[in-house]
Protein backbone atom coordinates (compact mmCIF):
# COMPACT_ATOMS: atom_id res chain seq x y z
CA UNK A 1 0.00 0.00 0.00
CA UNK A 2 1.14 3.54 -0.77
CA UNK A 3 1.71 6.01 2.03
CA UNK A 4 1.00 8.94 -0.30
CA UNK A 5 -1.94 11.07 0.74
CA UNK A 6 -3.14 11.63 -2.83
CA UNK A 7 -6.10 9.65 -4.06
CA UNK A 8 -8.64 9.85 -6.86
CA UNK A 9 -10.65 13.01 -6.25
CA UNK A 10 -12.74 12.98 -9.42
CA UNK A 11 -12.86 12.37 -13.14
CA UNK A 12 -13.94 15.02 -15.64
CA UNK A 13 -16.27 13.96 -18.46
CA UNK A 14 -16.29 16.60 -21.21
CA UNK A 15 -19.62 16.69 -23.03
CA UNK A 16 -21.12 18.82 -25.80
CA UNK A 17 -24.70 18.74 -24.49
CA UNK A 18 -25.00 19.23 -20.73
CA UNK A 19 -28.75 18.61 -20.83
CA UNK A 20 -28.28 15.22 -22.47
CA UNK A 21 -25.51 14.29 -20.02
CA UNK A 22 -27.63 15.30 -17.04
CA UNK A 23 -30.53 13.25 -18.41
CA UNK A 24 -28.41 10.13 -18.90
CA UNK A 25 -26.82 10.25 -15.45
CA UNK A 26 -30.13 10.89 -13.72
CA UNK A 27 -31.75 8.01 -15.61
CA UNK A 28 -28.77 5.87 -14.57
CA UNK A 29 -29.68 6.55 -10.94
CA UNK A 30 -27.27 9.33 -9.98
CA UNK A 31 -28.26 12.37 -7.92
CA UNK A 32 -26.65 15.48 -9.42
CA UNK A 33 -25.80 18.81 -7.87
CA UNK A 34 -27.42 21.91 -9.39
CA UNK A 35 -25.79 23.25 -12.54
CA UNK A 36 -23.02 25.77 -11.87
CA UNK A 37 -21.79 28.28 -14.44
CA UNK A 38 -18.06 28.70 -13.89
CA UNK A 39 -15.96 31.83 -14.46
CA UNK A 40 -13.80 30.04 -17.03
CA UNK A 41 -16.58 29.74 -19.63
CA UNK A 42 -17.69 26.24 -18.65
CA UNK A 43 -20.55 24.79 -16.64
CA UNK A 44 -20.83 21.59 -14.67
CA UNK A 45 -22.93 19.25 -12.60
CA UNK A 46 -21.49 16.72 -10.18
CA UNK A 47 -22.36 13.25 -8.97
CA UNK A 48 -20.91 13.39 -5.45
CA UNK A 49 -19.90 10.04 -4.02
CA UNK A 50 -18.22 9.05 -0.76
CA UNK A 51 -15.06 11.11 -0.99
CA UNK A 52 -14.75 11.43 -4.75
CA UNK A 53 -17.05 12.40 -7.60
CA UNK A 54 -17.92 12.54 -11.30
CA UNK A 55 -17.73 15.97 -12.96
CA UNK A 56 -19.93 16.52 -16.03
CA UNK A 57 -18.35 19.48 -17.81
CA UNK A 58 -19.80 21.46 -20.70
CA UNK A 59 -19.08 24.75 -22.45
CA UNK A 60 -21.34 27.69 -21.61
CA UNK A 61 -19.39 30.75 -22.87
CA UNK A 62 -16.58 29.73 -25.26
CA UNK A 63 -15.44 33.33 -25.63
CA UNK A 64 -14.53 33.35 -21.91
CA UNK A 65 -12.32 30.24 -22.01
CA UNK A 66 -8.76 31.32 -21.14
CA UNK A 67 -5.95 30.04 -23.37
CA UNK A 68 -2.86 28.25 -22.13
CA UNK A 69 -0.12 30.65 -21.08
CA UNK A 70 3.47 30.02 -19.95
CA UNK A 71 3.25 28.59 -16.45
CA UNK A 72 -0.56 28.72 -16.51
CA UNK A 73 -2.28 25.64 -17.92
CA UNK A 74 -5.94 26.18 -18.84
CA UNK A 75 -8.11 23.19 -17.97
CA UNK A 76 -10.99 24.83 -19.86
CA UNK A 77 -8.86 25.10 -23.00
CA UNK A 78 -7.92 21.42 -22.70
CA UNK A 79 -11.62 20.58 -22.29
CA UNK A 80 -12.51 22.60 -25.40
CA UNK A 81 -9.67 21.07 -27.39
CA UNK A 82 -10.91 17.58 -26.60
CA UNK A 83 -14.47 18.50 -27.58
CA UNK A 84 -13.22 19.78 -30.93
CA UNK A 85 -12.29 16.16 -31.65
CA UNK A 86 -14.57 14.01 -29.52
CA UNK A 87 -16.40 13.73 -26.20
CA UNK A 88 -14.85 11.79 -23.35
CA UNK A 89 -12.87 11.85 -20.14
CA UNK A 90 -10.53 14.84 -20.13
CA UNK A 91 -8.82 14.77 -16.71
CA UNK A 92 -7.83 12.53 -13.82
CA UNK A 93 -8.02 14.70 -10.71
CA UNK A 94 -6.21 13.87 -7.47
CA UNK A 95 -6.82 14.99 -3.90
CA UNK A 96 -4.57 17.62 -2.38
CA UNK A 97 -4.08 18.79 1.19
CA UNK A 98 -1.87 21.67 0.06
CA UNK A 99 -1.82 22.63 -3.62
CA UNK A 100 1.12 25.01 -3.21
CA UNK A 101 3.24 22.40 -1.49
CA UNK A 102 2.33 19.94 -4.24
CA UNK A 103 3.44 22.51 -6.82
CA UNK A 104 6.85 22.78 -5.16
CA UNK A 105 7.14 19.00 -4.97
CA UNK A 106 6.31 18.54 -8.65
CA UNK A 107 8.77 21.21 -9.81
CA UNK A 108 11.54 19.75 -7.63
CA UNK A 109 10.95 16.38 -9.27
CA UNK A 110 11.11 17.86 -12.76
CA UNK A 111 7.40 17.69 -13.62
CA UNK A 112 5.98 20.57 -15.70
CA UNK A 113 3.49 21.80 -13.10
CA UNK A 114 1.50 24.98 -13.70
CA UNK A 115 1.29 27.77 -11.16
CA UNK A 116 -1.36 27.17 -8.46
CA UNK A 117 -4.74 28.67 -9.36
CA UNK A 118 -7.25 29.73 -6.72
CA UNK A 119 -10.85 29.48 -7.88
CA UNK A 120 -14.12 30.69 -6.40
CA UNK A 121 -17.26 29.19 -7.88
CA UNK A 122 -20.96 29.01 -7.04
CA UNK A 123 -22.15 25.84 -5.32
CA UNK A 124 -25.88 25.13 -5.04
CA UNK A 125 -26.84 23.95 -1.57
CA UNK A 126 -29.55 21.38 -0.74
CA UNK A 127 -31.72 24.10 0.85
CA UNK A 128 -31.81 26.03 -2.43
CA UNK A 129 -29.26 28.69 -1.48
CA UNK A 130 -26.01 29.27 -3.36
CA UNK A 131 -22.70 29.39 -1.51
CA UNK A 132 -19.24 30.35 -2.76
CA UNK A 133 -16.92 27.38 -2.87
CA UNK A 134 -13.16 27.96 -2.83
CA UNK A 135 -10.53 25.59 -4.21
CA UNK A 136 -6.98 25.52 -5.52
CA UNK A 137 -5.61 23.45 -8.39
CA UNK A 138 -2.22 22.62 -9.88
CA UNK A 139 -2.10 21.02 -13.32
CA UNK A 140 0.74 18.74 -14.34
CA UNK A 141 0.56 19.60 -18.03
CA UNK A 142 2.93 16.92 -19.24
CA UNK A 143 2.96 16.56 -23.08
CA UNK A 144 3.61 12.82 -22.82
CA UNK A 145 0.21 12.42 -21.14
CA UNK A 146 -1.57 13.57 -24.34
CA UNK A 147 -5.32 13.30 -23.61
CA UNK A 148 -4.79 12.01 -20.06
CA UNK A 149 -3.81 15.12 -18.15
CA UNK A 150 -3.76 15.13 -14.34
CA UNK A 151 -4.19 17.84 -11.75
CA UNK A 152 -4.48 18.10 -7.98
CA UNK A 153 -7.54 19.65 -6.34
CA UNK A 154 -7.64 21.20 -2.89
CA UNK A 155 -11.13 22.00 -1.59
CA UNK A 156 -10.83 24.94 0.83
CA UNK A 157 -14.51 25.08 1.79
CA UNK A 158 -15.63 21.45 2.23
CA UNK A 159 -18.65 22.57 4.26
CA UNK A 160 -20.20 23.88 1.03
CA UNK A 161 -19.40 20.75 -0.94
CA UNK A 162 -19.82 17.37 0.76
CA UNK A 163 -23.57 17.31 1.43
CA UNK A 164 -25.18 13.99 2.35
CA UNK A 165 -28.26 14.86 0.30
CA UNK A 166 -26.14 14.83 -2.86
CA UNK A 167 -24.35 11.60 -1.93
CA UNK A 168 -27.43 9.37 -1.93
CA UNK A 169 -28.06 7.71 -5.29
CA UNK A 170 -30.86 5.47 -6.50
CA UNK A 171 -28.28 3.15 -8.08
CA UNK A 172 -26.46 2.70 -4.76
CA UNK A 173 -23.25 4.33 -6.05
CA UNK A 174 -20.56 4.66 -3.38
CA UNK A 175 -17.22 5.75 -4.83
CA UNK A 176 -14.93 5.73 -7.83
CA UNK A 177 -12.67 2.75 -7.28
CA UNK A 178 -10.62 2.73 -10.48
CA UNK A 179 -9.67 4.89 -13.46
CA UNK A 180 -8.53 3.18 -16.68
CA UNK A 181 -6.09 4.75 -19.15
CA UNK A 182 -5.01 3.49 -22.56
CA UNK A 183 -1.38 3.89 -23.63
CA UNK A 184 0.80 2.26 -26.27
CA UNK A 185 3.57 1.69 -23.72
CA UNK A 186 2.14 1.91 -20.18
CA UNK A 187 5.56 1.48 -18.55
CA UNK A 188 6.70 4.87 -19.86
CA UNK A 189 4.34 6.49 -17.33
CA UNK A 190 5.86 4.70 -14.33
CA UNK A 191 8.28 7.53 -13.45
CA UNK A 192 5.48 10.10 -13.60
CA UNK A 193 3.28 8.11 -11.21
CA UNK A 194 6.16 7.49 -8.80
CA UNK A 195 6.38 11.26 -8.35
CA UNK A 196 2.63 11.80 -8.18
CA UNK A 197 2.22 9.08 -5.54
CA UNK A 198 5.25 7.12 -4.30
CA UNK A 199 7.66 4.51 -5.70
CA UNK A 200 5.89 1.78 -3.76
CA UNK A 201 2.52 2.70 -5.28
CA UNK A 202 3.51 1.80 -8.84
CA UNK A 203 3.50 -1.81 -10.04
CA UNK A 204 4.32 -3.32 -13.41
CA UNK A 205 2.04 -6.25 -14.24
CA UNK A 206 3.10 -7.79 -17.55
CA UNK A 207 2.09 -5.22 -20.18
CA UNK A 208 0.03 -3.02 -17.86
CA UNK A 209 0.79 -0.54 -15.12
CA UNK A 210 -1.13 -0.41 -11.82
CA UNK A 211 -1.01 2.50 -9.39
CA UNK A 212 -2.45 2.15 -5.89
CA UNK A 213 -3.53 5.53 -4.57
CA UNK A 214 -4.83 6.61 -1.18
CA UNK A 215 -8.32 6.28 -2.65
CA UNK A 216 -8.79 4.01 -5.64
CA UNK A 217 -6.50 2.64 -8.31
CA UNK A 218 -5.25 3.86 -11.68
CA UNK A 219 -4.66 1.20 -14.34
CA UNK A 220 -2.85 1.87 -17.63
CA UNK A 221 -3.44 -0.69 -20.39
CA UNK A 222 -2.15 -1.15 -23.94
CA UNK A 223 -4.90 -1.18 -26.60
CA UNK A 224 -5.08 -4.97 -26.92
CA UNK A 225 -5.50 -5.45 -23.17
CA UNK A 226 -8.03 -2.61 -23.05
CA UNK A 227 -10.14 -4.48 -25.62
CA UNK A 228 -9.93 -7.69 -23.56
CA UNK A 229 -10.97 -5.91 -20.38
CA UNK A 230 -13.99 -4.37 -22.06
CA UNK A 231 -14.96 -7.50 -23.96
CA UNK A 232 -18.55 -7.38 -25.10
CA UNK A 233 -18.71 -3.65 -25.82
CA UNK A 234 -17.34 -1.57 -28.67
CA UNK A 235 -14.44 0.56 -27.43
CA UNK A 236 -13.20 3.38 -29.62
CA UNK A 237 -9.44 3.65 -30.06
CA UNK A 238 -8.34 7.27 -29.90
CA UNK A 239 -5.27 9.21 -30.85
CA UNK A 240 -3.27 10.67 -29.32
CA UNK A 241 -2.54 8.17 -26.61
CA UNK A 242 -2.47 8.04 -23.61
CA UNK A 243 -6.12 8.83 -23.06
CA UNK A 244 -8.61 8.13 -20.28
CA UNK A 245 -10.82 5.26 -21.39
CA UNK A 246 -13.16 4.75 -18.45
CA UNK A 247 -13.73 4.50 -14.74
CA UNK A 248 -15.26 2.11 -12.24
CA UNK A 249 -17.88 2.89 -9.60
CA UNK A 250 -18.61 0.68 -6.59
CA UNK A 251 -22.31 0.26 -5.78
CA UNK A 252 -24.14 -1.26 -2.83
CA UNK A 253 -26.09 -3.56 -5.15
CA UNK A 254 -25.68 -4.31 -8.85
CA UNK A 255 -29.35 -5.22 -9.08
CA UNK A 256 -30.17 -1.63 -8.09
CA UNK A 257 -27.86 -0.39 -10.83
CA UNK A 258 -29.43 -2.64 -13.44
CA UNK A 259 -32.93 -1.68 -12.35
CA UNK A 260 -32.12 2.00 -12.93
CA UNK A 261 -30.51 1.30 -16.29
CA UNK A 262 -33.45 -0.76 -17.49
CA UNK A 263 -35.98 1.81 -16.30
CA UNK A 264 -33.97 4.51 -18.04
CA UNK A 265 -33.65 2.49 -21.27
CA UNK A 266 -29.84 2.73 -21.10
CA UNK A 267 -27.83 0.19 -23.08
CA UNK A 268 -25.47 -1.85 -20.93
CA UNK A 269 -23.73 -5.21 -20.63
CA UNK A 270 -23.68 -7.32 -17.47
CA UNK A 271 -21.22 -10.17 -17.06
CA UNK A 272 -18.89 -11.54 -14.39
CA UNK A 273 -20.35 -9.33 -11.67
CA UNK A 274 -19.64 -6.18 -13.66
CA UNK A 275 -22.08 -3.85 -15.43
CA UNK A 276 -20.65 -1.72 -18.22
CA UNK A 277 -22.03 1.25 -20.10
CA UNK A 278 -20.40 1.54 -23.56
CA UNK A 279 -18.79 4.75 -24.83
CA UNK A 280 -21.58 5.24 -27.35
CA UNK A 281 -23.99 5.54 -24.43
CA UNK A 282 -21.79 7.36 -21.91
CA UNK A 283 -20.37 10.27 -23.92
CA UNK A 284 -17.15 8.53 -24.95
CA UNK A 285 -16.36 6.84 -21.62
CA UNK A 286 -16.74 3.28 -20.40
CA UNK A 287 -18.49 3.32 -17.03
CA UNK A 288 -18.23 0.15 -14.96
CA UNK A 289 -20.26 -0.73 -11.88
CA UNK A 290 -19.10 -3.32 -9.36
CA UNK A 291 -20.28 -4.29 -5.88
CA UNK A 292 -18.41 -2.64 -3.04
CA UNK A 293 -18.56 -0.69 0.20
CA UNK A 294 -17.04 2.63 1.16
CA UNK A 295 -16.87 4.93 4.15
CA UNK A 296 -16.00 8.59 3.66
CA UNK A 297 -14.30 10.47 6.47
CA UNK A 298 -13.82 14.18 5.60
Amino acid sequence: MTQCRRGIDHVVLSVRDMGAARDLFERAGFTLTPRADLPSGTSNQLALLNGNFIDLLGTSSPERIPPHRPGRYSTSAQHQDLLSRREGLSFVVLTSDDARLDHETFLAAGLPASEPVDISRPAGQPDGTVATMSLSIVVVGDPKLADAQHFVYQIRTPQYFWHQAYQEHANGALEITEVVLAADEPQTLAAFYRVMFSPGAVHRRDTRLEVETAKGRIVVLPPAELARRYEGIEVAVHAPRPYIAGFQVASRDLDRVESCLRAGAIAHVRRDDVIRLPPAEAFGAVIEFVTGTAVYRP
